[in-house]
């Protein structure tokens, strides 16, 4: 894969009060621009960043909450499992549930 390349991933399985993190580490460019988040279930969507470097991601700020079956497009924000930005989807939702991220790697 290499810049705007199609990227994927999807967690299953996500049990109710638990969290899945999207930071395009997986990516062959180590970075991603996020278009499309989705998931079957509830959830809180936060984008979350890691101001110094040390793992702790202390700036976490709620950008959505959502029902049911649901999906977002044209997000254009981008992902950086090095450079400490990342998407965390916490499941409310009461069940074991599935979240996908969709997007473009980038060299940003």
């Amino acid at each position: 894969m290499a810049v705007n390349d199609t990227y994927v991933t999807e967690v299953t399985e996500v049990a109710d009060d638990s969290s899945v993190t999207f930071d395009g580490s997986e990516s062959e460019t180590g970075s991603v621009i996020s278009t499309e988040l989705g998931g079957t279930g509830s959830a809180n969507i936060y984008r979350e960043t890691d101001p110094v470097g040390d793992g702790t991601f202390a700036l976490s700020v709620m950008i959505d909450q959502t029902t049911d079956n649901w999906h977002s497009q044209l997000n254009n924000l981008v992902i950086n499992g090095s450079g400490g930005v990342r998407i965390r989807v916490e499941n409310t939702s009461g069940s074991t549930q599935d979240y996908y991220l969709v997007g473009k790697e980038t060299d940003n």
